[in-house]
């Protein structure tokens, strides 16, 4: 209606104070035939105010660059991912034990941390990359999972090593390197309840060599501490 005016350009500063009815007609016309991009968010209650809240952030700030985990939930969806998600992400004693923060859990860090677990817990081996393997893996556990008897073992695998966790308070001090010294614990304590299921004494993980080793993010060092966790809970 030509009633505002152009302000605060830096790039185009000579468009500056003019009105619509100051340009061109072939400029106008392309303004006019401008489209508005508009998204309706449907089936957003009250309770889901931080999602709403997320989803509102990305959509007026151009976005955010996807997280690995989001590109893997959208890219390789299936029964193992789903599983991760709906069910081990949500289990109340790993995220007592664990303290994610709510970037973990809205980006979908959580996930990538299980979904690490899970494949180191089933091999510490192997020739390609770390992605290209983690990769692999998700898509023949999606295969697996369909089968609800291997889906229950592997739950149960799961909640037999937060249960171990618990009952010998190995959690003690995660405020530093927090997912390395998680992750080492969590798929030790699994490959050591592999080979006793029964194991009755006092352990502690958190000698100096395991601390040492957490401060680094290299597989390698993660490696070293896995072994030494399920080392100082069969020996």
């Amino acid at each position: 209606n030509n009633n505002l005016k152009l302000k605060g350009l830096e790039k185009l500063d000579g468009l500056n104070r003019l009105s619509f009815n100051d340009f061109s007609s072939s400029r106008k016309r392309k303004i006019r035939n401008s489209t508005v991009r508009a998204i309706v968010l449907f089936n957003l209650d009250k309770d889901n105010m931080d999602i709403s809240h997320e989803l509102f952030d990305r959509l007026n700030t151009g976005g955010k660059q996807l997280t690995k985990m989001e590109i893997i939930k959208g890219s390789q969806q299936g029964a193992f991912i789903n599983f991760v998600f709906e069910e081990c992400a949500n289990n109340s004693k790993l995220n007592q034990f664990s303290n994610f923060s709510n970037q973990d859990k809205t980006r979908g860090y959580r996930e990538e941390f299980l979904i690490k677990y899970f494949a180191f817990s089933d091999s510490l081996e192997f020739d390609s990359t770390l992605n290209e393997y983690l990769d692999n893996y998700i898509d023949k556990q999606n295969e697996l999972f369909k089968e609800d008897d291997y889906k229950d073992e592997q739950f149960m695998q799961f909640k037999q090593m937060l249960s171990f966790v618990e009952e010998k308070s190995l959690i003690k001090d995660i405020s530093n390197n927090r997912k390395n010294r998680l992750l080492a614990i969590y798929i030790g304590v699994t490959l050591a309840l592999r080979e006793q299921s029964s194991i009755d004494k006092d352990i502690d993980v958190f000698v100096e060599q395991f601390i040492e080793n957490a401060k680094s993010s290299s597989f390698e060092k993660l490696k070293e501490n896995i072994q030494l966790v399920k080392t100082i809970i069969l020996s």
